[in-house]
């Protein structure tokens, strides 16, 4: 049977429930025909991006079914209505009985959102869940997109975002108040500028980070979120934050600006090499951060991929390069455009909501849309 979760690029199971129909290669090598998903694109100077990661059908199904609006709203809402007692909490501190007791909460509501997706699969949750630590384990895919979605079900995951939501309003309103005295321009809270950001360019530098091919649909979706980004260098230029309110989830990568290889945690958990450093402001321009992530475990021996954080035109722009040896450098430019505090005071009933079109493209939640207070309303600088 097709999946409905499966974009254009995925046929209908084919053989056995499972099967990736990858002409007889392992579940995650051969070719890309049928209904497994690859990574295959065309590179600048006419170089390919084949890799062969072969996904199995129920994998894809389930990467679309969490990044569903109807799960994301009550996973959201869950995190959302519990995460006071995590506020300031160390997610890798030893844990307390009542995390564990929320935790084994938000596993009965994973449960049940999943619960027809796995009647209509044929498949039980237990199986899924085997299935999906297969591909986790196999190490093939990018760092960027795809761990967020996996990870649904992780304790790690869970933690992460309970303080993370625990800590939101926090972070923004630290982000707003240093936004009007910091001189680096970097600082603040920020939201994809769309009329800025070619789109056009973003195929390409998926394909060499490694998306598969019937993901990339669902990765475009979270560069198209309406959602914010707080971005917070310290007045000293030593350490550069970016806290990302993503479609599915949130995310926190702190970095030294050093100039020095450290081990930072990667969407995955894995400790992995990154290199950061400011390029300090001049006559005219003002300071920018580069990110090298030294070593992608997803990518040929020798590559690297640049996050370059500056501002420019009274807006924000993160370049994101990927280079590998013998290969022309792929490079993807996202804007961003400021938000201000009054961005995030509730909306009445009956209020239109604003230009952005919040909660229809993609940014922000049901109660959202319908103009009800979120978990980072009523916020204003230095207010607690």
């Amino acid at each position: 049977m097709a999946s409905k979760y499966d974009d254009d690029d995925v046929d209908a199971y084919a053989g056995s429930k499972y099967s990736d129909d990858g002409g007889g290669e392992s579940k995650f090598g051969g070719g890309c025909s049928g209904s497994g998903g690859c990574a295959e694109s065309k590179g600048t100077g006419g170089t390919s991006y084949e890799v062969g990661v072969v996904l199995p059908p129920i994998v894809q199904a389930f990467a679309h079914h969490v990044m569903s609006k109807k799960y994301r709203d009550a996973v959201e809402a869950f995190f959302a209505s519990k995460c006071a007692r995590f506020k300031g909490v160390d997610p890798k501190a030893e844990q307390m009985l009542e995390y564990t007791q929320v935790y084994e909460a938000y596993v009965g509501v994973v449960e049940e959102q999943l619960e027809g997706f796995c009647a209509g699969h044929h498949v039980s949750s237990e199986d899924l869940f085997l299935e999906v630590q297969d591909v986790m384990r196999a190490g093939n895919l990018d760092d960027e997109f795809l761990p967020a979605v996996l990870r649904v079900a992780e304790y790690s995951y869970f933690m992460e975002q309970m303080v993370l939501t625990a800590d939101h309003k926090t972070h923004i309103q630290d982000a707003l108040r240093r936004q009007e005295v910091a001189s680096n321009g970097l600082t603040g809270v920020w939201r994809v500028d769309k009329k800025r950001t070619k789109f056009d360019d973003l195929d390409q530098y998926l394909a060499a980070i490694r998306v598969p091919a019937v993901f990339r649909g669902l990765a475009k979706g979270t560069f198209f979120s309406n959602k914010e980004v707080v971005v917070l260098l310290d007045d000293q230029g030593t350490t550069f934050k970016v806290v990302a309110n993503s479609p599915f989830g949130m995310q926190c990568s702190e970095f030294q600006c050093d100039d020095r290889v450290h081990e930072v945690a990667n969407p995955w958990g894995a400790e992995v090499p990154v290199r950061a450093a400011l390029k300090e402001a001049s006559a005219s321009a003002v300071s920018s951060v580069v990110v090298e992530h030294c070593r992608p475990a997803h990518l040929p021996k020798g590559s690297a991929v640049y996050h370059t954080w500056s501002r420019v035109d009274g807006g924000l722009r993160c370049t994101m390069e990927v280079r590998e040896p013998e290969r022309s450098a792929v490079a993807f430019d996202l804007f961003y455009g400021p938000m201000a505090a009054k961005d995030f005071e509730p909306k009445t009933k009956g209020q239109q909501p604003s230009s952005s079109k919040r909660g229809k493209d993609g940014g922000g939640g049901a109660a959202e849309a319908k103009g009800e207070p979120t978990a980072s309303s009523s916020i204003t600088p230095g207010a607690k």
